[in-house]
């Protein structure tokens, strides 16, 4: 079949059913508004060629070539598209239960589209833009994405430890109940992110850039965090051992109720940290600034912190347990918070004990 042959089908609104395209060559072909079930478009090459509100099931597209392409509000589903290649636009979009193992993606704009239950093992991505998109439940082994950028997207429950980011750059992106570990994602930007209740374990992200990201509740194990931009950052509830932070930038970071065990914060720029109920062991705080820090209901265990900055830090009811707290006077701590005290004794008269 040929595409001079479709304009019957979009007349009258009937399907595409098994024809077969393959091995054709078509250039600035505009399809729109057509349903394509179980039809052949492998090795293919399709240069300037647009569809539009297409809907393509159970297709095969494998090692066909998509060149200046405009995809735009066309449906991928329960397809095969193995070791394709795609350049151009692609908006408003969805691609579900397909596979797109081996593709490479160069230069290719993605907007508005979903990909949803598809496998994205071995893909080659260059040069491509990720906005408002959604990657759920792909799998990414082997996967490579070089100079993308992500931006307003949701990237969940995803497994990225066989997965290679080099020059990326993440803004706003959601990542989920995510395993990032084993990743090096050194001096990436990777800002206003929010991976809660995800797990780095061994992750490199030295001199990274994440300013306002979001690490809560997750398991952080010899991680390296040294020299990053950590602005307002929140590790709420996370649980963080042995790993570096050393002369990171971490000004109003939030590690209230974080368990943090022999993690080395030398040097680091804490002022104005929180770390309320935060529990502390064996871990390295020398030449921090805690200026204005909130250590209320802390515990401080075995910790070493030689040459602190202290300015009117909230020591209130903090435990220390042979950690080496400096002597203080004047404004340097507070020892009670006068209205941290008068919430507690009205919690304390509702039977509720801090």
């Amino acid at each position: 079949m040929h595409p001079e042959q479709l304009q019957d089908y979009a007349a009258t609104g009937k399907p595409v059913m098994n024809a077969n395209f393959s091995g054709q060559r078509w250039r600035q072909v505009a399809i729109a508004g057509l349903t394509f079930i179980e039809c052949d478009f492998s090795n293919m090459t399709l240069d300037e060629c647009q569809w539009q509100r297409c809907v393509f099931i159970r297709c095969q597209f494998a090692k066909t070539q998509f060149n200046k392409l405009r995809w735009n509000q066309s449906n991928l589903l329960q397809s095969t598209a193995e070791d394709t290649q795609w350049h151009g636009e692609c908006h408003g979009a969805t691609f579900a239960e397909s596979d797109l193992s081996g593709a490479s993606f160069d230069s290719l704009s993605l907007e508005a589209t979903t990909f949803s239950d598809c496998k994205f093992d071995k893909i080659s991505a260059t040069n491509c833009s990720f906005k408002t998109t959604a990657l759920n439940q792909l799998s990414f082994e082997g996967a490579q994405f070089d100079s993308c950028m992500f931006s307003n997207v949701a990237w969940l429950k995803a497994n990225l430890t066989k997965t290679t980011l080099s020059q990326c750059q993440l803004n706003q992106v959601l990542l989920l109940e995510a395993d990032l570990s084993g990743l090096d994602l050194s001096a990436m930007p990777l800002q206003n992110c929010t991976c809660s209740e995800s797990k780095l374990v061994g992750t490199k992200l030295a001199g990274a850039q994440l300013q306002g990201s979001n690490f809560s509740k997750c398991k952080i194990e010899k991680a390296d965090f040294t020299g990053a931009q950590l602005q307002r950052a929140l590790f709420i509830e996370a649980t963080i051992k042995q790993s570096q932070f050393g002369k990171a930038v971490m000004q109003a970071c939030n590690f209230q109720q974080a368990q943090i065990d022999e993690v080395d914060f030398t040097e680091c720029m804490l002022k104005e940290g929180w770390f309320k109920q935060a529990s502390l062991k064996q871990c390295k705080l020398n030449g921090c600034d805690l200026s204005y820090v909130n250590f209320a209901h802390a515990s401080l265990n075995e910790c070493q912190l030689k040459g602190v900055t202290l300015n009117r830090t909230n020591i209130h009811q903090m435990t220390l347990n042979n950690s080496d707290w400096p002597n203080t006077s004047g404004d340097a701590v507070l020892d009670t918070d006068p209205d941290l005290s008068q919430i507690e004794e009205k919690l304390s008269q509702l039977g509720v004990v801090l």
